[in-house]
């Protein structure tokens, strides 16, 4: 059953809530985006070559969701996106998507970017307009080749070593947080969160703040968002714990980490800079670096 968004709310009469078993409150929200086979909206950088923008493409295929949460005291908080999408519909999107051309759509700076085909079932999470950072470090690639049972996929799936990596040239953590049907239920509606918190320690402070759950293309439906609370905040509290052992150091323009283990780096006010495992840029200033067991405050010229 799909129940009109504007029976719960007058500014979401486009959305599709839907009522199914699936979801963890009965009801989610549906086709998190446009139709994969064309892009019709009248918007282009340059229409004689059918050029458009990431944003007008985001515009057209995704779309997005705004919650406003209220943090009691500054904390830090552990999130999970839990999401429910169809083999049926996504295979056939990860297999051939939108092939772009100067007939339909190129994507400026990137002309041979097939946009459905590569960002089906992915999205990004704002706080506060600021795009956070994906603990996801890899992801199965659907095969060219749809098959309706999956079996093909399911190969993919089971073999981790042979998954594509999602991290920005290979080390960075990536914004963009991509999703895949459950393994061997891949025609029914199964709602998930993933092994590990999609996003860790993000920092918030005591007071309001607005999440934007940023669909970057369809084939994947909404079910909800866990906040977990990590802990507590203060930058007090980190830098006062052992660091005698936490081998990293500030240089200029860098923070150099001779760690066997990743780092999670905060700016001075407590906002989460990266989770990094080597050297990494980041702008003058001074930050604190927080190990599995210790933290340290470095100073970056």
């Amino acid at each position: 059953m799909t129940t009109p968004a504007s029976d719960y709310r007058s500014d979401s009469e486009d959305a599709n809530i839907s009522a199914t078993s699936s979801m963890s409150g009965g009801y989610g929200i549906f086709d998190m985006g446009a139709s994969t086979d064309s892009y019709n909206l009248d918007e282009w950088i340059d229409p004689s070559t059918k050029t458009i923008s990431r944003d007008m493409a985001i515009n057209y295929w995704g779309s997005w969701y705004d919650y406003t949460v209220v943090a009691p005291e500054d904390m830090y908080v552990d999130i999970n996106i839990k999401y429910n999408l169809k083999w049926i519909i996504y295979g056939r999107i990860a297999a051939y998507g939108l092939e772009p051309g100067t007939s339909s759509y190129q994507i400026e700076g990137a002309t041979e970017l097939n946009w459905p085909k590569h960002y089906t079932g992915s999205m990004i999470l704002m706080l506060d307009g600021n795009n956070l950072k994906t603990t996801q470090t890899a992801r199965p690639i659907a095969p060219d080749e749809f098959q309706s049972t999956g079996s093909n996929f399911t190969k993919i799936v089971k073999d981790t070593a042979n998954w594509q990596s999602t991290l920005v040239n290979g080390l960075e953590p990536n914004d963009t947080l991509w999703m895949w049907p459950v393994q061997g239920r891949y025609n029914t509606l199964t709602s998930r969160y993933n092994a590990t918190p999609d996003y860790k320690s993000v920092f918030l402070s005591k007071g309001v703040h607005t999440f934007r759950i940023k669909s970057l293309c369809s084939s994947w439906n909404f079910d909800c968002m866990k906040i977990v609370i990590n802990q507590t905040s203060g930058l007090q509290t980190l830098v006062s714990t052992n660091n005698r052992n936490l081998n990293v150091f500030g240089g200029r323009g860098t923070i150099v980490i001779n760690e066997k283990h990743p780092v999670i780096i905060y700016d001075i006010n407590g906002r989460l800079i990266a989770h990094a495992s080597t050297t990494i840029s980041v702008p003058s200033g001074i930050y604190i670096v927080k190990g599995e067991q210790s933290a340290k405050k470095v100073v970056v010229n």
